[in-house]
């Protein structure tokens, strides 16, 4: 799947501090989150589900970014999972909107 997302931070942000959280999250290690399951809550790393994460416009108190994710049979990547994680590695959190663009449905693990 493809998202748009927009963010809105109260605050400017620094130019380095915000391309340093997208570079991290893009080839950093894991990605471990704590996720909402039928079990309970789990802690898992959703870095096998991040296909991309691109700026596509970025302005201190405003930014845009694209982000591609593993769509499955057994789930996908939750934008909002990410942007948690995103808002961790930069230390602080913003406004969002999250548009799906499309999806991509990998239906080799059914085959």
């Amino acid at each position: 799947a493809e998202y748009d997302i927009e963010l809105e931070f109260a605050e400017p942000v620094p130019r380095e501090a915000f391309y340093a959280a997208v570079d991290e999250i893009l080839n950093g290690g894991e990605i471990i989150v704590s996720k909402k399951t039928k079990g309970g809550i789990k802690d898992v790393d959703i870095r096998p589900m991040l296909l991309g994460l691109s700026v596509s416009e970025f302005g201190g108190r405003t930014a845009k970014l694209r982000l591609r994710g593993k769509l499955t049979a057994e789930g996908g990547l939750s934008p909002e999972l990410l942007l948690g994680a995103f808002y961790k590695k930069l230390g602080t959190s913003a406004n969002s909107s999250v548009n799906r663009r499309n999806i991509e449905m990998d239906w080799t693990v059914i085959a």
